[in-house]
């Protein structure tokens, strides 16, 4: 009897080992059979090329917004000269004045006109003449020749007004882009000739030429319209 229990219990013991492994087996079939989903190759193009475009349209919006700037900037530059011109005059509105005397003495010279017709210094004998170097760059320039302009009404017709740029320029477009009218004649001194002559390294500069000929003050910088009247006269009375 004993023996046959034994035997009935290994029997037991192998069938429920037999069924544990059967169970272990079909446990672990799916994993094994089961594939790992690989990333598609396409896939990865087609986010990589969207990932690109992206960038792509970034870096598009910041190359606008680069050459916006670049307009700006350009139109900025156009109206620089005006906004130096502005700045110029303080916030009490008393005109500026910067000056330095020269040592010049008379030197005949040729300008030219817009037309291109020579003009000499020594074809205003016996007149008094102020020349006024100028150039069309310099913000001191124009605010100095807009300050000789607004005299030249009270003194043409007892001062020979020489306003002479330093550089070839479009005199009539120059006068478009500011808000007062040159009345003045506008000569030119080619190449610097005159200017390097007298050895003027800052402009404006003005000269004040007496009837014989002689230069009786000369001075560079910007000059308020009190200090230019205050030499006018005295060219006048005094010459």
């Amino acid at each position: 009897m004993k023996n046959k229990g034994n035997i009935i219990l290994l029997i037991v013991a192998i069938v429920v080992f037999c069924i544990a492994l059967i169970f272990a087996i079909w446990a672990f079939q799916p994993i094994k059979n089961k594939k790992i989903e690989q990333p598609n190759a396409e896939n990865i193009t087609n986010d990589n090329q969207a990932t690109s475009e992206n960038a792509n349209q970034v870096n598009n919006k910041n190359t606008t917004h680069m050459v916006n700037n670049t307009v700006l900037d350009s139109n900025a530059n156009i109206t620089e000269t005006k906004n130096d011109i502005n700045a110029l005059v303080e916030d009490t509105g008393e005109e500026v004045s910067k000056t330095k005397d020269l040592s010049i003495t008379y030197t005949d010279f040729t300008v030219f006109d817009k037309e291109n017709q020579e003009i000499k210094l020594s074809d205003f004998q016996n007149t008094p003449v102020m020349v006024l170097f100028w150039n069309s760059d310099n913000a001191e320039s124009v605010e100095m020749l807009k300050r000789v302009n607004q005299l030249y009404e009270m003194y043409n017709n007892k001062i020979q007004f020489l306003a002479v740029s330093t550089q070839d320029i479009n005199i009539d477009a120059f006068i478009q882009q500011y808000s007062w009218e040159v009345t003045m004649p506008i000569y030119f001194d080619l190449n610097q000739e005159y200017a390097n002559t007298l050895k003027i390294e800052e402009l404006p500069a003005m000269l004040y030429i007496n009837k014989e000929n002689e230069v009786f003050n000369a001075k560079t910088g910007l000059t308020t319209n009190d200090a230019l009247e205050a030499n006018l006269d005295v060219l006048i009375e005094n010459y």
